[in-house]
């Protein structure tokens, strides 16, 4: 990286925060995940201000908020609300960073504030966070003291999981949906009819 220039540099740099972040997930010693974090964080915000690239500028920004998320850093919530108003046409990061504002204000108690912030996907039935979002919409319904919302919510992800074309992810959350509801698995219910 030292020896690189211009936009090399900038490459070198954005691997190496995007390598901080994969390491930091990998796990390791606590001492060890915070470093990768902060040199993940520094390497990114650095990129940031060389670059004038929107979609580098958006991908190093999201490396800022999964780190700061993922590090349970008080600025995480900030980071996120900054990204989807400045980079609203970052493709498919920007449905991810909607999903952490969620989780955020889901862990705060914040219900209506997570609730708004999984509605940004509640409008994309084909995405394939679309389950995740109504998942986690659940959660906030049952802490509105919404129970009838919330099992609502959880019968539908429990639809989506077993259609046919379900992603894993789908399968999952509605194999979880179906655990709350106390509904035994579908092979036993199918018994049973």
């Amino acid at each position: 990286m030292r020896a690189a220039r211009g936009d090399g540099r900038t490459q070198a740099m954005r691997k190496l925060a995007l390598g901080h972040m994969w390491a930091a997930e990998a796990g390791g010693s606590p001492r060890d995940v915070r470093r990768h974090r902060h040199d993940a964080d520094e390497q990114a915000r650095d990129v940031v201000e060389r670059s004038d690239d929107r979609a580098v500028q958006a991908e190093m920004s999201f490396v800022q908020i999964w780190d700061a998320w993922r590090g349970e850093r008080p600025n995480a919530s900030r980071l996120a609300e900054r990204f989807v108003a400045r980079h609203s046409d970052a493709g498919e990061l920007v449905p991810v960073v909607w999903i952490i504002r969620g989780e955020i204000a889901l862990e705060a108690e914040q219900y209506q504030e997570a609730e708004a912030a999984y509605r940004f996907l509640l409008g994309e039935l084909e995405h394939p966070f679309y389950p995740l979002a109504l998942y986690r919409t659940a959660a906030c319904y049952r802490g509105m003291h919404r129970a009838d919302d919330a099992k609502q919510a959880l019968r539908e992800v429990d639809q989506i999981g077993r259609r046919r074309n379900a992603t894993p992810l789908a399968k999952k959350l509605g194999e979880a949906a179906r655990r709350e509801l106390g509904l035994p698995p579908p092979e036993q219910q199918a018994k049973k009819d």
